[in-house]
């Protein structure tokens, strides 16, 4: 059964839209995908051009960076001109800083009345769409109730059956980036190869170093060996591991507990995700996470 869409706003649903049309077979002469996640428009460049590639047997792609590395005017003129060795042509124009006025009407200009063979996919975090055909943008600004959706999506687009638990784990040893996701789903792709994947295989690939060391810590507060759990969360921060990151690894510990049955544990629960909104509110979440190690974990546990 497919995802329900009902009540999941952000990207999914109009990424899930261009992957059906494309699927389909029905192209458009431009894409305006919009949106802070720069996964998610990547991937979703690559589906336009793997379609388009499909269908054409052979296909030209230019990709001009728009305030970096290209003028808006190089970019509108590759826009016009005919393909060279092949019958169509992708232009990617990535859009990094806002545009002029002027240059703003221009593209929009050439994009109303813009028809193929060259096929334009603009991409941008924000862009006013005024008079362009609202089928043809996606919002691809994604909610943290996606990322489920997101990292089977790329565990499927690998050929592995990822587990709910290994999702959860997932998520607390590395956020909710999308990008670090698949750069992680695709370490387990080395790692394990087509198949399903559990906790196990997320224990033994995705950031191995702070889980074990998350445990040692909280196994250490256990048995009360203070110093012991302190210089373990030391020697984690001083690698270089960010805070939240470690408070997911150390949660997941605590979580995994509380399913057994062990009593006591979720005022400690609450306290670590107070901790973990502090750190990311200011650039203090190393004291944060040492004081509630100190003061709060220590006498709970």
């Amino acid at each position: 059964m497919g995802l329900q869409l009902r009540h999941r706003p952000g990207a999914l649903k109009d990424f899930l839209r261009l992957k059906g049309e494309l699927a389909k077979g029905h192209f458009k002469p431009y894409y305006v995908l919009l949106g802070r996640e720069v996964f998610l428009k990547k991937e979703a460049e690559r589906l336009i051009r793997d379609a388009y590639l499909k269908a054409e047997g052979a296909l030209e792609c230019k990709v001009f960076v728009v305030g970096e590395d290209a003028s808006l005017k190089e970019a509108l003129g590759e826009v016009c001109a005919l393909p060279f060795f092949s019958s169509r042509k992708v232009v990617v124009l990535r859009l990094k800083t806002p545009l002029e006025p002027k240059d703003l009407h221009a593209l929009l200009d050439l994009l109303a009345s813009h028809r193929p063979p060259t096929i334009v996919v603009v991409e941008a975090e924000e862009l006013e769409t005024k008079g362009l055909e609202e089928g043809n943008v996606y919002c691809l600004e994604t909610t943290p109730y996606e990322l489920n959706y997101w990292i089977k999506y790329m565990a499927r687009e690998r050929g592995m059956v990822i587990s709910q638990q290994a999702i959860e784990l997932l998520k607390e040893l590395v956020g909710p980036d999308l990008q670090v996701l698949s750069s992680e789903v695709e370490k387990l792709y080395l790692f394990k190869g087509h198949g399903i994947v559990g906790l196990e295989e997320v224990e033994a690939v995705v950031s191995d170093f702070r889980l074990r060391s998350a445990f040692e810590a909280v196994d250490a507060l256990e048995k009360g060996d203070l110093a012991k759990a302190f210089l373990v969360l030391e020697k984690l921060l001083s690698q270089g591991e960010p805070p939240p990151k470690v408070l997911g690894a150390i949660a997941w510990k605590i979580r995994e507990r509380i399913k057994k049955g062990e009593q006591g544990l979720r005022e400690v629960l609450k306290g670590l995700y107070k901790v973990d909104l502090a750190s990311k509110r200011s650039s203090y979440g190393r004291l944060y996470l040492e004081a509630f190690f100190l003061e709060g974990l220590s006498s709970l546990l």
